[in-house]
């Protein structure tokens, strides 16, 4: 083993065997993947990941072809699927918050509470929005103006609360000749199905 970790002259490293490369055979020798292994050391003569290259040089210039590492954080401080998926594909903070902010520009804001919307006409808007609602919709339509989240929606409010207070207690009695659904009915159901 000891010839096989003396010096070699320069033409081994670009992948050239010399004549003085010579085979393991002895039972503790180990056997190199490739002959230029043996300007590397003996630490590395069974890498297969080196000895898929044909010299040194191929070596080290796909080598530095590779990605850098990156600095993963231990968090992202997102939750569920997101901080798992960005753990995953091995981002880095700077590449995660990236992805959410342009994600988070696609996403529904957040719909701003009632009372600090309305403020001190609060309670006139919303006694006015129950009058509206009362107003024009059956028991079916109330349901899905709340399953929707519109009973929230402070533009949505506005308008009711503006019909309520030009009917007052007048309720709207459809024609009876008139179809099950009214306008303002499918209008609510096309929004639940978004």
């Amino acid at each position: 083993m000891a010839d096989i970790e003396k010096s070699e002259p320069d033409s081994t490293l670009n992948g050239q065997e010399t004549g003085n490369f010579q085979p393991n055979t002895g039972e503790n020798s180990e056997t190199m993947l490739k002959p230029w292994l043996k300007n590397v050391g003996k630490d590395f003569y069974q890498n297969e990941e080196l000895a898929q290259y044909d010299s040194l040089k191929d070596a080290l210039t796909n080598l530095l072809k590779r990605p850098k590492a990156k600095d993963v954080p231990e968090s992202y401080g997102e939750i569920g699927k997101v901080e798992e998926a960005y753990r995953k594909a091995g981002l880095t903070a700077d590449e995660a918050k990236e992805i959410t902010a342009a994600f988070s520009e696609r996403m529904p804001k957040e719909k701003p509470d009632l009372k600090d919307y309305f403020k001190d006409d609060y309670g006139k808007v919303t006694e006015n929005y129950r009058k509206g609602v009362d107003s024009f919709a059956d028991d079916a339509l109330k349901k899905a103006i709340t399953d929707s989240g519109l009973d929230k929606d402070p533009a949505f409010v506005d308008f009711v609360s503006r019909v309520g207070k030009e009917t007052g207690q007048n309720t709207f009695e459809p024609p009876k000749n008139a179809a099950k659904k009214d306008y303002a009915q499918m209008l609510v159901e096309n929004k639940t199905k978004r």
